[in-house]
C-alpha cells in the first residue's frame, strides 16, 4: 500500500471512530426511552437497510455476489456474524445497563489487546515488540481519558456483573475482528456486513420483541429518532464494513489500536452537544492515544504481510 494509501485509509478509520464515538452520546439519550435489546434491534433494522442498498447499488458496479462463496463456508459465516452482532451487540448493551459509562469505556479499551492475544495466537499476525508497546500507550492514554474526567468510573461490587458482562463483550469484539478476517478475504466487505446483520437480526429481534410493548414511543422524539438512524446506519452499519475492509487491507490487530480513540471522540463529542466539562489530563490522554496509532503506523509500513492458514473448499 502507497503512502497515500495508507493516509487515506487512516483517515477513513478516523471517521468511522468518529462515528462510534458521537454515537456513545445518541445511545446514551436513547436508552432513557427505549429498552436496551429493543433499541438494539431498531438501530440493526436500519444497519441492515443502509448495507442492502449499498451492497444492491455495488452488486449493479459488478462485485461479486455472496452465493458461491457463502455456499463455501457457511457453518464459519453464521457463526462469525453472530459473534460480532448478536453476542457481541447484546453483552455490551447489557453490560453498559449495568455499570457507569466510564467504567464500560475503560474496560470495552482493552478489545485491541483481546483483537492482538487472537490474532497472534491464530498466526494472522506477526505483532513486533514495538507494536505491543504502541498497544500499551494508546491504551494509557484511554485510561487518561476515562479517568481524568469522570466521576462514573467504578469496579465495586455493585457493578461488578456489569463490568464482567463489559469485559466479555471487550473479548468477544476481539473475536470477532480476528475471526472474521479470512471471511472479509473471500468475500465483498459491504456484502459480508450486510449479511451478517440479516443473519442476526432475526435472533436480535426475537430477544427484544418482549420488551417492545413497554417502550413509551410517543417519548421517542424527532431528533432522537434521527439519532438512532444515524447509529444503526453509520455506526453498527456502514462503520462495521468499513472496519471489515480495515481487517481485510491491515489486520486485525493494526485495525482494532483505532478503537482506542472512540472514548477520547466519546469525550469530545459530550463536551460539544452535552456541554460537559473537558480535562487537560484529557487532552494528554488523546495526544498518547495519537503516538500509539502513529506508532502502529509506522510499524504497519514496515511489517510484512502474513499469508492466511489455506483452507480447504467446502
Amino acid at each position: 500500500m502507497s503512502d497515500t494509501h495508507h493516509w487515506r485509509h487512516d483517515v477513513l478509520m478516523v471517521l468511522v471512530i468518529v462515528v462510534w464515538g458521537v454515537n456513545y452520546v445518541i445511545v446514551k439519550a436513547a436508552l432513557g426511552v427505549m429498552h436496551p435489546h429493543v433499541l438494539n434491534a431498531v438501530r440493526m433494522g436500519f444497519s441492515a437497510l443502509a448495507l442492502g442498498g449499498v451492497y444492491r447499488y455495488m452488486r449493479t458496479r459488478g462485485e461479486a455476489g455472496l452465493r458461491t462463496a457463502f455456499r463455501r463456508r457457511p457453518a464459519r459465516v453464521v457463526l462469525v456474524s453472530l459473534l460480532g452482532y448478536f453476542f457481541y451487540q447484546a453483552a455490551f448493551i447489557v453490560g453498559l445497563d449495568r455499570t457507569l459509562a466510564g467504567s464500560a469505556a475503560l474496560i470495552m479499551a482493552s478489545s485491541p489487546v483481546w483483537t492482538a492475544v487472537f490474532s497472534s495466537l491464530l498466526g494472522y499476525e506477526r505483532i513486533p515488540r514495538a507494536a505491543w508497546l504502541a498497544l500499551l500507550v494508546a491504551f494509557s492514554g484511554t485510561v487518561s481519558v476515562v479517568l481524568a474526567g469522570s466521576a462514573e468510573v467504578s469496579f465495586g461490587t455493585e457493578v461488578l456483573v456489569g463490568n464482567l458482562v463489559v469485559l466479555f463483550a471487550a473479548m468477544l469484539w476481539g473475536g470477532y475482528t480476528t475471526s472474521s478476517r479470512p471471511l472479509v478475504n473471500e468475500l465483498p466487505v459491504f456484502g459480508f456486513t450486510f449479511l451478517s446483520v440479516a443473519i442476526a437480526l432475526p435472533f436480535m429481534a426475537a430477544l427484544g420483541a418482549p420488551y417492545a410493548a413497554d417502550v413509551e414511543w410517543s417519548r421517542v422524539s424527532v431528533p432522537m429518532w434521527i439519532g438512532i438512524v444515524f447509529s444503526g446506519a453509520f455506526s453498527t452499519g456502514l462503520g462495521v464494513a468499513v472496519w471489515n475492509a480495515s481487517v481485510r487491507r491491515i489486520g486485525p490487530a493494526h485495525t482494532a489500536v483505532f478503537s482506542n480513540l472512540t472514548p477520547f471522540v466519546a469525550v469530545l463529542s459530550s463536551w460539544v452537544f452535552l456541554d460537559e466539562r473537558i480535562f487537560p489530563a484529557q487532552i494528554l490522554g488523546g495526544a498518547l492515544i495519537l503516538t500509539g496509532l502513529v506508532l502502529m503506523r509506522r510499524i504497519r509500513r514496515r511489517a510484512a504481510p502474513v499469508p492466511l492458514p489455506p483452507t480447504a473448499p467446502r
